[in-house]
């Protein structure tokens, strides 16, 4: 079965490495590389399981850091 893009119908989607930004709310915690199906139709891009892991991740690392450094700023 042909993935199919959710917003414009195109069965033309490929498989790329994409930039995905990791927000915590509104505050940008920095960016991932992560593999993504991307539609050349009209750009909107799929992350897979996988991806959506490795970016869950890689914002509770993020998120961790954050916390510590407001810990040692309080320190000084």
């Amino acid at each position: 079965m042909k993935r199919r893009c959710y917003f414009c119908g195109s069965t033309n989607l490929v498989r790329r490495i994409v930039n995905e930004p990791i927000f915590d709310g509104d505050e940008l915690l920095g960016i991932v590389k992560v593999v993504a199906y991307v539609c050349l139709q009209c750009g909107e891009s799929y992350l897979p399981h996988s991806s959506m892991k490795r970016a869950w991740k890689e914002r509770e690392r993020l998120k961790a850091a954050k916390a510590e450094m407001r810990g040692r700023v309080g320190e000084v």
